[in-house]
């Protein structure tokens, strides 16, 4: 299932980020003789003003763009805490690894970019409703001292997009008539934005922003770019049907580290290039998704292609956790993590994904070399789903409670899914979603080494009908209080329990002849915080 537009064999890495190098060190080049530079950014301070160079602390500059505008390769725009209303674009990039340009929180408190504005002279419309006239834009998202509130009406186009035969946001209401408390709605031809708190209170006495740009960075073609210690809120991309996230890493060879995005109106963090390093950052409480990562690119239409170079992207200890808080279609878009379109080398490493309205991890059409390592995947739809894709490596990872799948391997091939623990999903480990014409085999994929215990349907699922070839599974450990196995080896695109003796099951498919349902019993129920940290440390790097 695609991205869109925008989201969402192997070459080496190396050659092809040193060309990136090469190639923006030509293109940005500062003043010269320069040395690299501290510039600051203080929107609370007195004296701050966009016209001042920013040298200086107590002339600062009053917005992160002004700072973004002047920096050149090796300089650091330094960021005051305090909230910044805008919209950041990158004119230039680093001159490389090391000397990258640097926009990073300083001074201690909370440097937070928001993509809407605050909303002030409402009057009252009757009811508990109240409204502010001469609200032009399209707001996705309005919020009350912080907190949400419940969209009213069809003013997207994810209203009235489809998929699978279902609206892609499914409308809540038409209009102001089915307002309800805790709700919004905006009205286009009177150019009215229209709220009713939770207790029919005056808005007047509450913080309410709305949300009214498309996004809050992007970066262009810009690369060798640090991002360290930013939050990120707000944004109205949703609006015209764009499917870009609220801040946009494009380019090559960005790090970004302890910042958070929350609370974007469809995707909060959009990944696309190669050689980017995104580490220790918080994705949570998004329209839509957390994450995503699109292999593709504007010259392919973002659309799969095959011979992708290796992007080598790597994910390591992100946390993207209840996302998809408008109710998008799950399966069209939605959860933790997205990656789709010939992502090719992306690592997701330690990484956190917590009561998502999706998948935790998904990677979906095209997708090759990719490996999901040490991660804790918990209270999501699907914990990982690998999908219409080749060459994975899912290993020491910690799956609970997943209202389907625990780890599916969907119309993919090469696939190994070893030494991971799944604890009270739906279903255990299932390797089926064929047969696709997109994707007809489903070959020569390895399961080995999993804990699979108290699994509400099936622990095993295997599809061995049409184009499925050398898939086995061996070395795994079952555990049901009741005893025994529930296993599928199927031929129709349903789950019916085949086989309740692992012995028997062994016997008649060759499969699982070393695994056993004795030890994984030793486990806590649910599996302890513990065992989670225990799950988490092994594995490849």
């Amino acid at each position: 299932m695609s991205l869109g537009q925008h989201l969402l064999p192997r070459a080496p890495a190396v050659p092809l980020i040193a060309a990136a190098a090469l190639a923006v060190a030509l293109m940005s080049t500062g003043p010269a003789g320069a040395s690299a530079r501290d510039l600051y950014v203080d929107v609370a301070h007195p004296a701050a003003a966009d016209r001042n160079e920013g040298s200086q602390p107590g002339q600062p500059l009053k917005t992160i763009s002004a700072g973004v505008a002047r920096a050149f390769p090796g300089d650091t725009v330094r960021v005051a805490p305090g909230t910044y209303r805008e919209s950041i674009r990158f004119p230039r990039s680093g001159a490389g690894p090391e000397r990258r340009i640097h926009v990073v929180a300083a001074g201690g408190g909370e440097v937070v970019v928001k993509g809407s504005d605050v909303v002030t002279g409402w009057t009252a419309a009757g009811g508990g409703i109240w409204k502010k006239t001469g609200w032009k834009v399209n707001s996705q998202q309005v919020f009350g001292d912080g907190r949400p509130l419940q969209q009213t009406g069809v003013t997207s186009p994810f209203h009235t997009r489809a998929w699978d035969g279902r609206p892609i946001l499914p409308p809540v209401g038409r209009g102001l008539a089915d307002m309800t408390p805790a709700s919004f709605f905006h009205d286009a031809r009177s150019a009215t934005l229209y709220v009713r708190l939770p207790d029919d209170g005056d808005p007047n006495a509450h913080r309410m922003e709305a949300s009214d740009r498309d996004d809050v960075l992007s970066s262009g073609t810009s690369s060798f770019i640090e991002l360290r210690g930013l939050e990120f809120s707000h944004s109205n991309g949703s609006a015209s049907g764009s499917m870009r996230g609220m801040v946009n890493v494009e380019g090559s060879s960005w790090t970004v580290t302890g910042c958070a995005f929350t609370h974007g109106d469809f995707v909060g963090l959009s990944i696309s290039g190669q050689g980017h390093r995104i580490q220790d950052n918080v994705a949570n409480h998004n329209g839509d998704l957390g994450i995503a990562i699109n292999g593709s690119d504007a010259a392919h239409g973002w659309a799969p292609y095959a011979g992708r170079p290796a992007q080598d992207i790597v994910l390591e200890g992100n946390e993207t956790s209840y996302n998809n808080y408008r109710g998008f279609y799950r399966y069209y878009q939605s959860g933790g993590v997205k990656a789709s379109n010939s992502c090719n080398g992306v690592r997701v490493l330690r990484h956190t994904a917590r009561s998502n309205d999706g998948p935790g991890l998904w990677f979906d059409l095209g997708c090759r070399n990719i490996t999901i390592a040490r991660s804790i995947l918990q209270g999501n739809s699907r914990g990982i789903e690998y999908e219409i894709s080749d060459q994975a490596v899912i290993s020491h990872n910690l799956v609970t409670g997943s209202s389907e799948q625990g780890i599916y391997v969907s119309a993919s091939s090469h696939v190994s899914v070893a030494n991971n623990t799944l604890d009270h999903n739906l279903w255990g480990i299932v390797v089926h979603g064929a047969p696709r014409p997109e994707h007809p085999q489903l070959k020569e994929n390895a399961l080995r080494n999993n804990v699979i215990r108290e699994t509400g349907k099936a622990d095993l699922v295997m599809y061995v009908g049409e184009k499925a070839t050398g898939n086995t599974s061996d070395y795994n450990r079952f555990y049901r209080r009741g005893g025994g196995v529930e296993i599928s080896w199927t031929r129709t695109a349903r789950y019916p329990i085949t086989h309740r003796s692992l012995r028997k099951f062994a016997e008649q498919t060759g499969q699982d002849s070393h695994s056993s349902t004795e030890g994984a019993e030793a486990l806590a129920a649910p599996i302890s915080d513990q065992t989670s940290a225990q799950a988490a440390k092994g594995g490849p790097r």
